[in-house]
């Protein structure tokens, strides 16, 4: 059972980028083109995520990288919705 929200089920998301070089790319940006790419496909809708966490690895030029990983989130049994 997931947490339900009007729209569904909730979401925890972690993204790790591997950027091909050391150019400047805000995470935050990087996350909202990743969870508005999602949208549709993997959920309704972004807002269903409630727990984001991004990160920044070392550049690799040979082996450049976005890595998502998507939870679904299960409700605590006495939680109710």
């Amino acid at each position: 059972m997931c947490i339900r929200d009007s729209t569904g089920c909730s979401y925890a998301v972690r993204i790790a980028v591997t950027p091909p070089d050391r150019r400047r790319a805000d995470v935050d940006n990087i996350a909202k083109a990743v969870l508005d790419a999602c949208n549709g496909t993997v959920w309704v809708d972004d807002s269903q995520v409630v727990q984001l966490e991004v990160f920044r690895c070392a550049p690799d030029a040979a082996h450049p990288s976005v890595v998502v990983t998507v939870r679904a989130l299960v409700a605590d049994p006495g939680w109710t919705t």
